[in-house]
């Protein structure tokens, strides 16, 4: 097991990236040097404050799907598996916060509008990061994607997810397709043919959503997914073709959520889904200690 830096400031791809001092400057090579990790998982660590860009690519952006590195294929189910993606400290030992930006760097604009009505200059691609089994995402910052922060590769059967300790705003155009009875991806998505893990595997934690349009966290009828300590406001509204605009859609049966507060709901869901949190057609799951304000119909 490795740990691979990242510094757009410091940093030089030409670097083997395994020291603060040897960091690799871009994220895309930091995927490629932690490829192959397998059942023992590496780390890729952010150690410098700033915005992280896509590169204008239509595909995924982390990893580079459809590509082979180190021998493995990226869509090799153990090319990525058991990986850590994290916010560090820099070299005085302070901690950073990084932002994965999906906005085109050459943009015109870089403003937010309410709601993400103007989103202002180029989504070069769609979601932020595309997932495999046993990862962690810890302490970063996400906005401006057109749709995921974070979502199973493909329909990867064995894909889990810990998300903790980040932030996801302005995510404009949040993907308006509706898949599965009673389950939508939402813009932090374990929904996939057969998601695998269970509540220790799959876990949305200490974080903060506002400004997303759309569904917010969502999983399907076969994932149980445990949500704790997360403020979700200003979701939901005008934007985008299609309903389900809701904060949590979740309809495992083992599913939680706890301790969260939901707040200023925008309008726009669809007759069959409960704005602030919905556990499926038979109530699924437990909701229990959440506080919700300012949401129109029932929750």
């Amino acid at each position: 097991m490795a740990t691979f830096y990242v510094s757009k400031t410091n940093g030089n791809d030409s670097n083997a990236g395994t020291t603060k001092a040897t960091a690799v400057a871009t994220l895309p090579k930091a995927f490629e040097l932690s490829a192959g990790a397998g059942s023992g998982g590496h780390t890729i660590e952010i150690i410098d404050n700033g915005s992280y860009h896509p590169s204008g690519s239509g595909s995924p952006w982390l990893p580079g799907m459809n590509q082979s590195f180190n021998g493995n294929s990226a869509t090799d189910a153990a090319t990525w598996a058991n990986l850590t993606l994290k916010a560090g400290t820099d070299s005085n030992g302070n901690q950073v916060y990084p932002v994965l930006d999906g906005r085109d760097t050459s943009a015109s604009t870089a403003s937010y509008g309410q709601q993400c009505s103007n989103t202002g200059g180029t989504l070069a691609v769609g979601d932020a990061i595309q997932y495999f089994a046993g990862w962690t995402i810890e302490g970063l910052e996400f906005r401006g994607f057109k749709e995921k922060a974070a979502r199973p590769y493909a329909s990867m059967t064995t894909a889990t997810l810990i998300f903790r300790n980040c932030i996801v705003h302005d995510m404009p155009m949040r993907s308006p397709e509706h898949t599965g009875v009673g389950s939508d991806e939402g813009c932090v998505s374990y929904l996939a043919a057969d998601t695998g893990g269970d509540l220790n595997s799959n876990i949305v934690e200490n974080c903060i959503f506002y400004n997303i349009p759309k569904a917010v966290i969502g999983g399907a009828p076969n994932t149980a997914v445990h949500i704790k300590n997360c403020l979700i406001f200003n979701y939901g509204g005008s934007n985008g073709t299609s309903a389900n605009k809701v904060a949590i859609n979740l309809n495992h049966a083992d599913s939680i959520v706890e301790h969260c507060i939901i707040s200023d709901y925008q309008g726009g869901r669809s007759s069959a889904h409960i704005p602030g949190v919905n556990m499926g057609a038979n109530n699924q799951g437990t909701v229990t200690n959440c506080i919700f304000n300012n949401i129109s119909t029932n929750h």
